[in-house]
């Protein structure tokens, strides 16, 4: 069983340019959620639906691939494993 409380809080960011700004409250996180656009936001349902993740976070951190930072959408918790 997984026990770590790596990303608790998601990066603060400024709602870019011309997104919809997505609010809602999360049972499983027990807080507030914000999200800037339509796929993200499903993604959200779609794990808040999941009886089997335990935690998640959105925008936990950023990733680096080919000297370009992205930003991660989510980071999941299952009782055996992190995604």
């Amino acid at each position: 069983m997984v026990n770590t409380k790596r990303f608790v809080e998601p990066i603060e960011m400024a709602r870019p340019r011309a997104a919809h700004r997505l609010e809602s409250y999360s049972p499983k996180l027990g807080r507030r959620l914000r999200l800037y656009n339509r796929p993200p936001f499903e993604c959200w349902l779609q794990i808040e639906s999941n009886p089997r993740i335990t935690r998640f976070c959105e925008r936990p951190g950023h990733l680096y691939l080919k000297d370009q930072q992205r930003l991660i959408d989510f980071w999941v918790c299952y009782q055996d494993r992190e995604e």
